[in-house]
């Protein structure tokens, strides 16, 4: 409910003694003026520079008492009656309720889910979908998002599983995940701070207590409330009953403590939320197969072999096995090709570019660099022995419809026919909005639905935000 405001209740205290932190200085200060009556709030800046503070009491009588205390006092240099705050008018009504809507909002996600995966927001939509996709198995739910968080380049995704391992060891087989996901946090707990003067410390400590004999790395949502988090920690350290049993380490700890801000404190409506975790470090920091395999790729030629890969890898129908011919439409320097030949040892590669090649793509077995455009390489591969049977385009063109003349182009030509299994990338080079964007794709896509098969859209982990790859067979 919204706090009664009485006039004359408030009082300014200016000099306040800032070296004593703001938690410590709001306990000081509330001891040395409840003597005078009941207190609805003592007030202290946690982020500014100018050392000031209030008191509110419940009744402006006690108001008027404290007023005598004699100044200069060892916590404030002055005080003096506040300036009473005029009544709220209706746009600030408005946004109470939608600060407390919010709150609800929030309150909910978390109490329905167990697990928070931190992502960069460029890459919070795919992993959203993804995650869905994938949940009808059952074993877990996508409860929620945050597209936009307290730090602005992170999205978080709340998930709810039965069995948070089974699903940690799923999510990290996806090796194309790993440079998407930042950070995965255990949820055990939601904190919602009582009075403005509760810290979140305490409830990590209590957290911490539960262990024996451990260390604790804290891992913080947003990063920058780090600090104060464990400013606050130390001042209470004296008195953490454990605290020759487990202590705190940057590294090498036993357990990680995620604590996670959902929202920050909104004056007279709440005093923020938050939700934290404990959990065995071993849980989510042993490095996986996922992880290892690129490692024991050479990825020296080009970033975009991953982006032909993970298309590969999450393509949802047959996949060729074997290839006499295909092409690389816009090759250099290499990576598609180098991943062609790879994957499906194919006999006969066309590295279509003028820019050039790796010189270890140059090497690889049936690899011919055309150093030509592809509308000029056309009319040459229109007089080879077979047709084209796989056929990828990662290109660079001024509009994406451009991608889809030349291989439709192909097909009049009789170069790629019935069983040509194509990959393409569609770009976006000029500035377009978001639906735009998604409008274009849609629009080449129906271009190919009546002369192919299986035709799939995916905006890959490895695409730019701007980027969708179309995947299917020409039937």
């Amino acid at each position: 409910e919204k706090p009664k405001y009485v006039k004359g209740t408030r009082i300014f205290l200016s000099g306040v003694n800032q070296t004593l932190g703001a938690e410590t200085l709001r306990t000081e200060l509330a001891k040395a003026f409840e003597v005078y009556g009941e207190l609805k709030e003592v007030f202290v800046p946690t982020r500014s520079t100018k050392a000031y503070a209030f008191i509110r009491f419940n009744l402006p009588e006690e108001a008027q008492k404290a007023l005598s205390i004699v100044t200069p006092h060892p916590l404030f240099k002055r005080l003096k009656p506040a300036t009473d705050v005029a009544p709220r008018n209706k746009k600030h009504e408005k946004q109470r309720k939608e600060a407390v809507a919010e709150f609800e909002e929030k309150k909910l996600l978390i109490s329905r889910s167990n697990i928070v995966c931190q992502v960069h927001e460029s890459h919070f939509e795919r992993l959203f979908g993804f995650l869905e996709n994938h949940a009808e198995a059952g074993e877990f739910s996508v409860v929620g998002g945050m597209a936009r968080t307290k730090s602005k380049s992170i999205s978080l995704v709340f998930v709810q599983a039965e069995k948070r391992r089974r699903f940690y060891g799923w999510l990290n087989s996806f090796w194309f995940l790993q440079n998407s996901l930042h950070r995965i946090f255990l949820i055990d707990t939601t904190v919602i701070p009582t009075t403005p003067d509760e810290s979140v410390a305490s409830s990590v400590m209590d957290a911490m207590s539960t262990l024996d004999q451990a260390s604790v790395r804290l891992q913080v949502f947003p990063p920058r409330m780090c600090s104060s988090l464990l400013k606050s920690i130390d001042e209470r350290w004296d008195s953490f009953e454990k605290r020759n049993s487990v202590n705190l380490l940057p590294t090498n700890a036993t357990h990680n403590l995620g604590v996670v801000q959902l929202l920050g404190p909104v004056p007279f409506v709440h005093n923020g939320l938050y939700c934290l975790g404990i959990w065995e470090s071993n849980f989510t920091e042993s490095k996986s197969p996922s992880q290892s395999r690129t490692d024991s790729v050479n990825n020296d030629i080009s970033r975009a072999y991953w982006k032909l890969e993970e298309a590969f890898d999450r393509y949802d129908f047959p996949l060729p096995t074997t290839s006499k011919a295909a092409l690389d439409c816009g090759a250099a320097p290499g990576g598609w090709t180098q991943f062609l030949e790879r994957r499906l040892e194919c006999q006969k590669i066309y590295s279509i570019d003028p820019g050039d090649l790796h010189e270890t793509v140059l090497g690889l077995k049936g690899v011919k660099h055309w150093r030509k455009t592809i509308q000029k390489s056309l009319p040459d591969l229109q007089k080879q022995e077979s047709r084209i049977d796989i056929w990828v385009s990662d290109m660079c063109v001024k509009d994406m419809e451009q991608q889809v003349d030349w291989l439709l182009k192909a097909l009049d030509m009789d170069v790629v026919g019935p069983g040509t299994f194509l990959v393409l990338t569609l770009k976006c080079i000029q500035g377009h909005s978001s639906s735009t964007f998604d409008f274009l794709v849609e629009k080449q896509l129906k271009r190919l639905k009546p002369l192919a098969r299986d035709l799939q859209v995916i905006h890959l982990f490895y695409n730019r935000f701007s980027e969708r790859t179309i995947m299917g067979y020409f039937s």
